[in-house]
């Protein structure tokens, strides 16, 4: 257990609308598929309101996550991970 500190990870989510950041949060779990929906629930509490529309990268895709925005009324706009291929 000497080098404990090496297997924690943190994982920074920064929000940002025209050129400004609007929302920061930091979780333990160092996949960004985890982090998008509690990050959203989140920015929406700090914020009160939510965006019409989320962009993120491909990291961020996954079912549960399309499925809350649909639910939410948000449009995605996520690269899908196999865009490449």
């Amino acid at each position: 257990m000497r080098n404990a500190q090496l297997k924690l990870g943190y994982n920074v989510q920064i929000a940002v609308d025209s050129e400004y950041i609007v929302a920061t949060d930091i979780f333990q779990d160092r996949n960004d598929v985890w982090t998008l929906v509690p990050f959203l629930k989140r920015m929406e509490e700090k914020l009160g309101f939510r965006y019409p529309s989320v962009t993120a990268d491909s990291g961020y895709e996954s079912e549960e996550g399309y499925s809350y925005l649909r639910e939410q009324k948000q449009k995605p706009y996520i690269k899908p991970q196999t865009y490449e291929k």
